[in-house]
């Protein structure tokens, strides 16, 4: 009998721990970065390599690529029978049988007989307690599977109210795990230390201890407060100064004008997309000129010439260039305004969903503030250019005597 040597995913202890749990169905909630999605890559591959049919399921589409892709980077190309990245779907010659599901489809799943359900990010999808009842528990009654829920919280939603079931003593069907991100030993030496001091405490709370808050815990937490309901537009008012952002179109984006007055409420906000770039500055000016503002315009490679007309026809335009440093750096700047609880913002959906989408992820051993790939984020530059020049408010100690 020929030999195929295999290299699983290396668990750490606390991956190691959960893995040992008997319990039927596990939730597990820690904080970035704790290893969620090598957990479950491993839990895959074991599946393919026993035998067995698995659903891997993700939140959205985009979400499935990654991990199926590393699982047939550290599967031998001899175990695979057949592979459809198109379909996410990989066959192994012991009969084993991986299939990708996006939580978007609801009817993921279907027909499906699965012996194992893997779960990624399901913190992300609000109903997934809803989804687990209709969509995966019935494809794991035929051979009484298994599931795991893997995600960071993000309030208590429905994957708060499965980490529910796990922590009921009656339940024995479910546990849950709970693991801060320092949990990793392959992170940087003073991940979490250093987390500490940057973020928000409730970002912090919830990003990399993995708590699930009463409320969402957003990077912009009660940014309903900050919302005048109904407000979609303020005309210009004497004696009033003006500051805006121009955040110009890239590809499917849009261009973005918002403006701010000098007491941090803003004015208006205007988009739009798929017009020439004579069109964009003719627009852009049309909206500036009854508030005198002074814009600062994205002025970053094709923003660069489409600058030079706007500076031509309306001189209070002032470039702005985005690098990585800058654009770090405008974000910070935005978040911590609305953690002072400055700005004050029109009644725009597209604006509080950017703003919603707002997260922290881990690049180059930093945490850092990032929108989705799968979202815009050009009402949010243009707000964060709009607000560069309000002065972050100092502390003040006030003795009365």
């Amino acid at each position: 009998m020929s030999k195929i040597r295999v290299t699983l995913p290396k668990l750490h202890q606390g991956q190691r721990k959960i893995d040992a749990d008997p319990i039927r169905h596990r939730v597990i909630a820690p904080g970035r970065q704790w290893g969620k999605t090598t957990f479950l890559t491993n839990q895959g591959i074991r599946a393919l390599l026993e035998g067995r049919p698995a659903g891997w399921y993700a939140p959205e589409y985009k979400r499935l690529g990654e991990p199926f892709r590393r699982i047939l980077k550290l599967l031998p190309p001899e175990l695979i029978r057949s592979k459809n990245m198109s379909d996410y779907r990989i066959e192994s010659i012991t009969g084993g049988v991986l299939m990708g599901w996006t939580m978007e489809d609801q009817n993921a799943g279907r027909g499906s007989t699965d012996t194992l359900a893997l779960v990624d990010e399901a913190g992300l999808v609000g109903n997934v307690d809803q989804f687990w009842h209709e969509c995966i528990s019935p494809t794991l009654a035929r051979h009484r599977g298994r599931a795991i829920f893997a995600g960071t919280p993000k309030g208590r939603n429905g994957f708060w109210r499965l980490g529910c079931l796990g922590t009921d003593p009656e339940n024995g069907s479910w546990s849950f795990h709970a693991a801060s991100s320092g949990q990793n030993p392959y992170l940087p030496p003073g991940y979490e230390a250093e987390a500490k001091q940057e973020m928000p405490d409730r970002a912090f709370r919830q990003e990399i201890l993995g708590e699930f808050l009463d409320e969402g815990g957003e990077v912009i937490h009660g940014l309903e407060d900050l919302i005048t309901p109904g407000a979609t537009k303020i005309e210009p008012q004497e004696g009033r100064t003006y500051r805006a952002g121009l955040d110009l179109a890239k590809t499917v984006d849009f261009s973005v004008l918002s403006i701010f007055d000098d007491e941090g409420r803003q004015v208006l906000l205007e988009r739009w997309q798929g017009v020439p770039w004579s069109e964009t500055t003719r627009r852009a000016v049309k909206l500036l000129e009854p508030y005198q503002a002074i814009v600062y315009v994205d002025a970053t490679g094709l923003g660069d010439p489409v600058y030079d007309q706007i500076k031509a026809q309306y001189p209070l335009a002032r470039s702005f260039k985005f690098t990585a440093q800058s654009r770090e750096d405008l974000l910070d700047h935005l978040v911590l305004l609305f953690e002072q609880r400055r700005p004050r913002l029109l009644d725009v959906p597209a604006q509080r969903t950017e703003l919603e989408s707002l997260e922290w992820a881990a690049r180059g051993g930093k945490l850092r503030l990032q929108v989705p790939d799968s979202m815009h984020d050009d009402i949010i530059m243009a707000d964060a250019l709009a607000l560069w020049g309000m002065a972050k408010a100092r502390p003040v100690e006030i003795i009365l005597g």
